[in-house]
C-alpha cells in the first residue's frame, strides 16, 4: 500500500510539472451525468482561468477550446474577476 501511494505521488508530480492539473469533482450521483459534467467544468475553468491569472487567451489554449467559449463559461457560471 505504501509503494502504491507513492507510486501515485511521483506520478501526480510529473503532471504537474508538466502543466496537468487533477481536479476533484465531488457532485452527488443523484444529479446525473449533466451535472456532473457541469461540476467538472466549472472547477476546470476556474482552476485554469486561476492558475493563468485570468488570461482567456492562454485559458481557451489550455483547455483547448475558443476565447468564446471561456466568455460563455464565465456568463455560465458567474465567474468574475477579482478586482
Amino acid at each position: 500500500a505504501v509503494r502504491r501511494a507513492l507510486l501515485f505521488l511521483q506520478k501526480e508530480r510529473e503532471l504537474a510539472q508538466q502543466g496537468i492539473t487533477r481536479i476533484a469533482v465531488n457532485a452527488q450521483i443523484s444529479e446525473g451525468l449533466k451535472g456532473v459534467r457541469t461540476d467538472a467544468e466549472e472547477r476546470l475553468v476556474r482552476q485554469i482561468l486561476k492558475e493563468t491569472g485570468f488570461n482567456v487567451n492562454q485559458s481557451a489554449k489550455r483547455l483547448g477550446v475558443k476565447r468564446e467559449n471561456i466568455y460563455y463559461f464565465l456568463k455560465k457560471f458567474g465567474i468574475e474577476r477579482d478586482a
